[in-house]
């Protein structure tokens, strides 16, 4: 590959430093700068700047890597998208539906790829799932049920804080949304329900256990359930149709379907927990499976800049995602279900600000 795509990082936190890491594995992809206003490690074969406006001075420049705190994302797509830039965006693209669309806007007409950082897609048993469902396995889906129980630790202030975060809808059910939609196609209504109190040792403001219920363009119905403070720490669903059921776990890494008709598959990739938790704590960093992710979504990336396929991720599965996420906590405020896509007032309503303040101390 001779054409290479010049990179800024804009976010050197832990994350951010795990892209840099794997971007420098990916021929055809260079890192010029990290953007961070912070003192912190430094990144071998970048510079440091404080400002992004300093690294898009540099022409060498032809992609943005926005791995930042939640509510700079897109302010940082925006600057970088204006000044003739693709972007990588780190999910959720955004709070809100309606401070989105100037991206848009700046995206169509600069004709700049701007392609969420919804690395699941890249899980090879989640693929088998899509692709599965896609093929006819278990007929036409009627019901989805994803299950997500992490424990994970928000030691850093801006990760306890709702008002950076949006909270866990946008934080980590994001991956759960956009799965959902990519599995069973869009989603008209949705209904969340947040338990009465939170977990987490760490002072969140925000709650940490929401169930959704949801319904797609199809009919179908479905389920998500949301919990980042569980010890057993699982990612398991299912997807009856009119034909079967099939179920997955992902950190067993199997995937099975059986029909109506006697038909039955079952897939296991080894080892079986290298998207699990439990392979970030043995690797010291990330685990196989997700390294494996990584790699191909930046490839993606590349070839998307470079003009050779189109973005597998587009800007308007980003949308989607953050606006299930403002439209699940609208539910949560108001006690009722939620019709998509919002609309008006409803677009830049700050729904993430109001349910906290019903939860008990």
């Amino acid at each position: 590959m001779t054409a290479s795509v010049g990179c800024v990082l804009a976010g050197a936190g832990s994350w951010g430093r795990l892209i840099a890491a794997e971007l420098a594995r990916v021929p055809g992809m260079t890192l010029h700068y990290v953007v961070d206003p912070a003192d912190g490690d430094p990144v071998p074969g970048a510079e440091r700047v404080a400002r992004l406006e300093t690294a898009l001075a540099d022409p060498a420049v032809t992609a943005v890597l926005v791995v930042s705190p939640n509510d700079l994302h897109v302010p940082l797509a925006l600057e970088a998208v204006e000044a003739g830039r693709h972007v990588l965006l780190e999910k959720p693209v955004a709070l809100t539906v309606a401070e989105l669309d100037p991206l848009v806007v700046a995206a169509e007409r600069s004709r700049c790829v701007v392609m969420p950082d919804h690395l699941m897609r890249y899980y090879a048993p989640l693929i088998a799932v899509r692709d599965a469902v896609a093929a006819g396995c278990v007929g036409e889906p009627l019901a989805v049920q994803i299950e997500r129980r992490d424990l994970l630790v928000r030691s850093k202030p801006w990760l306890q804080q709702r008002t950076r975060v949006g909270g866990m809808l946008y934080q980590s059910t994001c991956h759960e949304f956009d799965l959902a939609r990519w599995i069973a196609g869009d989603i008209v209504e949705i209904s969340s329900h947040a338990a009465p109190r939170r977990i987490a040792p760490e002072p969140l403001d925000y709650g940490d256990l929401v169930v959704s219920q949801v319904r797609f363009a199809s009919g179908a119905v479905g389920q998500i359930w949301s919990c980042m403070t569980d010890p057993t720490m699982q990612y398991r669903g299912i997807v009856t149709g009119t034909e079967g059921t099939l179920w997955f776990d992902l950190y067993d890494a199997c995937v099975a379907w059986r029909r109506l008709d006697g038909g039955s598959d079952e897939l296991r990739w080894a080892p079986g927990d290298q998207w699990s938790p439990l392979a970030w704590i043995r690797a010291g960093g990330i685990g196989a499976g997700e390294a494996e992710a990584l790699h191909a979504l930046l490839a993606g990336f590349r070839d998307a800049c470079l003009g050779v396929a189109p973005a597998p991720i587009t800007l308007a599965d980003g949308v989607a995602a953050t606006e299930l996420a403002q439209a699940g906590y609208r539910s949560i405020a108001e006690g009722r279900p939620v019709q998509l896509p919002l609309a008006g007032d409803e677009r830049r309503r700050l729904t993430y600000l109001e349910p906290t303040t019903k939860e008990p101390a």
